[in-house]
């Protein structure tokens, strides 16, 4: 689950994870919007962030990684109420964790995302 001080001032966070794919959730509050009244584009890469940090650590065991690569297409927008992003691995290597995600509000798809991942203390 996303911690620290950062996380700590946008959460809080619900995580789960099944059939090798890791799911965060959270409530959008108006802390969380732009000057639009729709959720912050910085808001929604930080969630789709931790998604991809929580799939690649399933698939270390544990092992912290760290972001190297992010990439978000922003396809749709979102008001208060509950977010859902759900992250996969699509590949492993010795170094690296290359993993996919989607966040939906309502059931509707409005950030894809892909991330590359650090296995931290890897060669």
């Amino acid at each position: 689950m996303p911690s620290g001080p950062f996380s700590g001032l946008t959460g809080p966070w619900y995580e789960r994870a099944a059939a090798g794919r890791y799911t965060l959730l959270i409530t959008i509050s108006d802390r969380h919007l732009n000057r639009h009244g729709m959720v912050h584009g910085g808001m929604l890469m930080s969630l789709a962030d931790n998604a991809h940090a929580g799939a690649a650590e399933l698939q270390t065991g544990g092992v912290m990684v760290s972001t190297a690569a992010l990439q978000c297409d922003f396809l749709g927008m979102a008001g208060c109420g509950w977010l859902e992003a759900v992250a996969w691995v699509n590949r492993k290597t010795s170094a690296l964790i290359f993993t996919g995600a989607e966040i939906r509000a309502g059931g509707e798809l409005i950030v894809t995302s892909t991330a590359i991942c650090k296995i931290m203390g890897a060669k």
